[in-house]
């Protein structure tokens, strides 16, 4: 149908190309069955059909991925489309009548999609796919729940990342992975009482590299399971080295785990299997994982949670907020340590709702004997805030950046308090 539609170009005409993916269908198809997430396809489809015109070409080409070829060549109402369907995609939507049998499960499910637009004009029956599934792929690298527009300059950066992407099935093997370490810091004190052990990707002609250049790739080749035993070996050895040597103090590390893994039953030999050789106690382990990968009533989680549990080792959730995970999922799940949204602590003390948030937030959790961290503190006036209103701990480059093992170990050793203002 594309190859038709591109021969029938004439001089002047532009035929818009949009690649719609489903974001995180896959999380949706693990926690919650399914048959919620065909009724999150279903519901796309309508939308699609919905907001393209009676001439336009809608398809599903993908479990997760449809394609919308826009035949009218008229670019005011191109452009009236394209607005339609991010309208349409970007709102949550409750369950239509033939729905009925999984409303309950569905109803109020965000279904947040990554938009990818090409105009194309050239007489190639394989670009418009090609280039609409580039920005698609660029809207989904961005975090998704947004559109990205092609343009050239997007095709060299995406070949340069693609390029990056293939040396990843060797770095493990050539040991080009590191670690850093952020502290956690009592507001009180300025001691510090635990670390986040951050992922860090040492390239040998690109230099250090952040996650996210490189985590989603790596979990799409495959290699999560891998990367993890990676991570929890180096940091247990790490912190059992230290603890032999006798001159730093125990301080637990936290560790960043994937949702979906929370959801995988080996997750408890892999850690179970690094504790062991390591000889590392089960109480300075924390696996961190994201409130969004959480759900009420999930049993595979919850037996995850649970083996975690019996070892010894304690769960944090990160990027709490209202609407992600609820205190009553908290207690099921046995977590031990919440970690509020950088975003909430962000707007701390000028924004009235997020100093309303975070103080009702903090109240409730320590009622409920939930130790609180406050991520992403970088101001003096953001700790004196979190200080006043009784949040015990607080991360951010505010106390310090993630640094190397060794100078997080001189910070320890030398066992002064972090300065606070």
């Amino acid at each position: 149908h594309v190859a038709a539609a591109v021969a029938a170009l004439c001089t002047g005409d532009t035929l818009v190309a949009i690649a719609v993916g489903i974001d995180r269908l896959r999380d949706v198809n693990d926690i919650q069955g399914h048959a919620v997430g065909d009724v999150v396809i279903e519901r796309t489809a309508r939308s699609l059909v919905a907001a393209a015109g009676t001439g336009d070409f809608v398809a599903r080409i993908g479990g997760d991925e449809f394609l919308v070829v826009l035949e009218d060549r008229r670019a005011v109402r191109n452009e009236a489309i394209v607005d339609a369907l991010v309208q349409r995609l970007g709102a949550p939507r409750g369950a239509d009548a033939d729905d009925a049998d999984d409303a309950d499960d569905a109803d109020g499910l965000l279904l947040a999609t990554s938009i990818g637009v090409a105009h194309y004009a050239s007489h190639d029956a394989a670009g418009p796919l090609l280039q609409a599934d580039l920005a698609l792929r660029e809207a989904k690298r961005r975090g998704g729940s947004q559109v990205v527009v092609f343009h050239h300059q997007l095709a060299v950066q995406l070949r340069a990342r693609r390029e990056l992407d293939a040396e990843i099935d060797t770095a493990l093997a050539k040991n080009q992975f590191t670690l850093f370490y952020q502290p956690q810091v009592a507001l009180t004190t300025g001691r510090i009482v635990g670390m986040e052990a951050l992922l860090r990707w040492q390239h040998p002609t690109r230099g250090l590299l952040l996650p996210e250049a490189f985590i989603e790739s790596a979990f799409s080749r495959g290699l999560h399971d891998a990367m993890t035993k990676w991570v929890l070996t180096q940091v247990c050895e790490q912190l059992a080295t230290w603890r032999r040597a006798g001159d730093v103090p125990e301080v637990p590390v936290a560790v960043n785990v994937e949702g979906r893994q929370f959801h995988d039953r080996r997750l408890p030999a892999l850690v179970a299997s690094a504790l062991l050789k390591s000889g590392l106690p089960a109480r300075l382990l924390l696996l961190e994982v994201k409130a969004q990968s959480l759900a009420v009533g999930d049993a595979g989680l919850e037996r995850v949670v649970r083996e975690l549990s019996r070892l010894g080792v304690r769960v944090a959730v990160s990027d709490f907020s209202v609407g992600h995970a609820s205190f009553r999922t908290l207690r099921q799940l046995e977590v031990s340590q919440i970690k509020i949204d950088s975003g909430f602590v962000g707007g701390l003390p000028q924004d009235a709702e997020s100093s309303l948030v975070v103080a009702s937030f903090v109240e409730l959790a320590h009622s409920l004997h939930y130790q609180v961290v406050a991520e992403g503190v970088e101001t003096s006036a953001q700790f004196e805030h979190l200080r006043e209103i009784g949040c015990e701990t607080g991360q951010g480059f505010h106390f310090g950046a993630p640094v190397p093992a060794a100078e997080i170990r001189t910070l320890l050793v030398a066992k002064r308090p972090v300065p606070l203002r």
